[in-house]
Protein backbone atom coordinates (compact mmCIF):
# COMPACT_ATOMS: atom_id res chain seq x y z
CA UNK A 1 0.00 0.00 0.00
CA UNK A 2 2.86 2.42 0.79
CA UNK A 3 5.66 2.65 -1.82
CA UNK A 4 8.23 3.42 0.90
CA UNK A 5 6.79 1.32 3.73
CA UNK A 6 8.81 0.49 6.83
CA UNK A 7 9.02 -2.55 9.07
CA UNK A 8 8.62 -2.16 12.84
CA UNK A 9 9.35 -4.51 15.71
CA UNK A 10 6.67 -5.08 18.34
CA UNK A 11 7.92 -5.90 21.86
CA UNK A 12 5.24 -7.43 24.08
CA UNK A 13 5.72 -7.90 27.83
CA UNK A 14 5.28 -11.43 29.16
CA UNK A 15 3.24 -10.59 32.22
CA UNK A 16 3.88 -12.04 35.68
CA UNK A 17 3.87 -15.53 37.17
CA UNK A 18 2.03 -16.56 40.37
CA UNK A 19 4.88 -15.23 42.52
CA UNK A 20 4.85 -11.87 40.75
CA UNK A 21 8.08 -12.43 38.84
CA UNK A 22 8.33 -11.09 35.30
CA UNK A 23 7.85 -13.63 32.51
CA UNK A 24 9.84 -13.32 29.28
CA UNK A 25 8.22 -11.20 26.61
CA UNK A 26 7.91 -11.81 22.89
CA UNK A 27 8.77 -9.86 19.75
CA UNK A 28 7.45 -9.89 16.21
CA UNK A 29 7.78 -7.65 13.17
CA UNK A 30 5.15 -5.94 11.05
CA UNK A 31 5.96 -4.80 7.52
CA UNK A 32 4.10 -2.43 5.22
CA UNK A 33 3.86 0.35 7.82
CA UNK A 34 3.95 4.14 7.69
CA UNK A 35 5.20 6.48 10.43
CA UNK A 36 4.67 10.22 10.61
CA UNK A 37 4.94 13.01 13.23
CA UNK A 38 2.16 13.85 15.62
CA UNK A 39 2.90 16.12 18.58
CA UNK A 40 5.75 17.28 20.76
CA UNK A 41 5.38 19.01 24.11
CA UNK A 42 7.67 20.15 26.88
CA UNK A 43 6.79 19.80 30.54
CA UNK A 44 8.58 21.26 33.55
CA UNK A 45 6.36 20.40 36.55
CA UNK A 46 9.06 20.90 39.20
CA UNK A 47 11.12 23.69 37.69
CA UNK A 48 14.19 21.44 37.86
CA UNK A 49 14.23 19.75 34.45
CA UNK A 50 12.33 19.72 31.18
CA UNK A 51 10.71 16.55 29.88
CA UNK A 52 10.06 16.41 26.15
CA UNK A 53 7.16 14.17 25.15
CA UNK A 54 7.11 13.33 21.46
CA UNK A 55 4.34 11.59 19.54
CA UNK A 56 4.16 9.70 16.25
CA UNK A 57 1.39 8.03 14.30
CA UNK A 58 2.01 4.50 13.09
CA UNK A 59 -0.19 2.97 10.40
CA UNK A 60 -0.03 -0.84 10.28
CA UNK A 61 -1.88 -3.19 7.92
CA UNK A 62 -5.46 -3.95 9.00
CA UNK A 63 -5.55 -6.90 11.43
CA UNK A 64 -1.94 -6.47 12.60
CA UNK A 65 -1.14 -7.72 16.10
CA UNK A 66 -0.59 -4.55 18.18
CA UNK A 67 -1.97 -3.91 21.68
CA UNK A 68 -1.90 -0.98 24.10
CA UNK A 69 0.68 -2.82 26.27
CA UNK A 70 3.25 -3.12 23.47
CA UNK A 71 6.39 -1.15 22.75
CA UNK A 72 7.32 -0.40 19.14
CA UNK A 73 10.87 -0.21 17.80
CA UNK A 74 11.14 1.87 14.63
CA UNK A 75 13.70 1.35 11.90
CA UNK A 76 16.00 4.00 13.40
CA UNK A 77 16.19 1.98 16.65
CA UNK A 78 14.06 4.31 18.77
CA UNK A 79 11.60 2.62 21.11
CA UNK A 80 8.09 4.00 21.64
CA UNK A 81 5.15 3.22 23.93
CA UNK A 82 1.75 2.56 22.39
CA UNK A 83 -0.60 5.28 23.57
CA UNK A 84 -4.22 4.15 23.92
CA UNK A 85 -5.85 1.41 21.88
CA UNK A 86 -4.99 0.85 18.21
CA UNK A 87 -7.81 2.12 15.98
CA UNK A 88 -8.70 0.10 12.86
CA UNK A 89 -10.05 2.07 9.90
CA UNK A 90 -12.86 0.64 7.78
CA UNK A 91 -15.02 2.41 5.22
CA UNK A 92 -18.72 2.24 6.10
CA UNK A 93 -19.52 2.50 2.40
CA UNK A 94 -17.25 -0.07 0.78
CA UNK A 95 -15.85 -2.11 3.67
CA UNK A 96 -12.32 -1.16 2.57
CA UNK A 97 -9.86 -1.65 5.43
CA UNK A 98 -6.84 0.59 4.77
CA UNK A 99 -5.09 -0.07 8.08
CA UNK A 100 -4.93 0.48 11.80
CA UNK A 101 -3.75 3.75 13.35
CA UNK A 102 -1.54 3.45 16.43
CA UNK A 103 -0.52 6.40 18.61
CA UNK A 104 3.10 6.28 19.77
CA UNK A 105 4.72 8.29 22.53
CA UNK A 106 8.23 8.72 23.89
CA UNK A 107 9.53 10.87 26.77
CA UNK A 108 13.06 12.24 27.18
CA UNK A 109 14.59 14.24 29.97
CA UNK A 110 13.86 14.73 33.64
Amino acid sequence: MFPHAVTVTVKRPGGRDREGDALPGTTHTIGGCAVYPRTSTEQDPTGAAVTVITGRWLIVPFGSDVTSDDRIVLGDGTEWSVEGDPAPWQSPFTGWQPGTQVGLQRAKGA
